[in-house]
């Protein structure tokens, strides 16, 4: 399964703190259990985005944990487009009729499915 996650500096955190953190972050490896799609950092907030793959929630959530001293957390389930339609599918939430919506289409193509 797919986990998101974003990260935002506590807002207590001086300057050097920041600073510690973000070199402890570049020098960071991700525990046994997940494999790592994507990790950004990004100006503004959240300062990171990481797209992790996990078998279960156990260790993302350790993963985590490491960071709760600096960062606010927020961890989502994801979905790639194809999969959440096909759950939407499944589910009978949606029917699938004919040709997909233009914009539905050039997603899907951008994300290589």
């Amino acid at each position: 399964m797919l986990f998101v996650t974003l990260m935002s500096y506590k807002s207590h955190l001086t300057r050097q703190q920041i600073d510690e953190a973000s070199q402890r972050r570049a020098r960071w490896s991700y525990p046994p259990g997940l494999e790592l799609i994507a990790e950004y950092w990004v100006q503004g907030s959240p300062q990171v985005i990481t797209i992790v793959e996990a078998e279960e929630i156990g260790p993302v959530l350790a993963a985590n944990y490491t960071w709760a001293d600096v960062f606010d957390i927020n961890t989502h389930p994801a979905l790639t487009v194809n999969d959440g339609l096909q759950a939407l599918q499944m589910t009978g939430v949606i029917k699938r009729r004919g040709r997909r919506p233009k914009a539905l289409a050039a997603a899907m193509r951008a994300a290589g499915k």
